[in-house]
Parts: structure tokens; C-alpha cells; sequence
């Protein structure tokens, strides 16, 4: 299979294409920019420090619905909505969790550490 040479013509817009893309990535102008949203089930396994395997077990949820809570896909619902907003008050679904937090108001890394896994998990 041969491959066609570019025409003198396409090779000098695709020189000055290339000429105008490093002049743009100089001046620090970008052609578009990306901004990452962290929800709110991401931040609270971060806060923790636990991986998506640990923080899904720890819910009662596969990793494959943490993922999606923590990429927006999806929204947690009921005490696992309150425990990755960070509430730390899950209702009775929660697979056992709620047990742990019902007593108290907004949680931190040292309320988790004492309560979540003092209680066996």
C-alpha cells in the first residue's frame, strides 16, 4: 500500500497550523480548558483515606457505584447520600453503617477512625 506525499500546498498549512498552535501554547492561551468537579462521594473517601474497594464496603455498594457517584453519574441516595456529603447520619439501609454514625452530627477523619471502623468494618 503506497501512501500519497502531501501536496506542497497541504504541507504548508499543516506548517503553519503547527507555527500557530506553539505560538498560542507560548503566550499560555489554551484552546480549551477542563475543569473536574469532586463530588461530594469522591471528597469524603479522600477525606478518609480509604480506596474505592474499602470506602464501597464500607457503604454496602459495589465499586462500580462508588465510581459512579464519584464521577456524577449517579447520585447516592438515602443515609449513603448523607454519609458521602459528609452529614454522618445514615439511615437504617446504609448495611449497617447508620449504626455507627446515627449519634452524631457532621463527621471528620478522627470521628470515622473511631466510630466506622470500631465498629468492625
Amino acid at each position: 500500500m503506497k501512501i500519497a506525499k502531501p501536496t506542497t500546498d497541504e504541507m504548508k498549512q499543516f506548517q503553519d497550523d503547527l507555527l500557530a498552535s506553539a505560538k498560542e501554547m507560548k503566550s499560555g492561551r489554551a484552546a480549551r480548558t477542563t475543569q473536574v468537579v469532586v463530588t461530594a462521594a469522591s471528597e469524603a473517601r479522600a477525606r478518609i483515606g480509604l480506596t474505592q474497594g474499602e470506602f464501597a464496603e464500607l457503604l454496602g455498594v459495589s465499586v462500580r457505584t462508588l465510581q459512579d457517584w464519584e464521577q456524577g453519574r449517579r447520585d447516592p441516595t438515602g443515609g449513603r447520600a448523607d454519609v458521602t456529603a459528609g452529614r454522618g447520619q445514615a439511615s437504617e439501609d446504609s448495611a449497617g453503617v447508620g449504626d455507627c454514625l446515627a449519634s452524631s452530627g457532621n463527621f471528620d477523619t478522627d470521628f470515622l477512625d473511631h466510630h466506622l471502623f470500631s465498629c468492625g468494618r
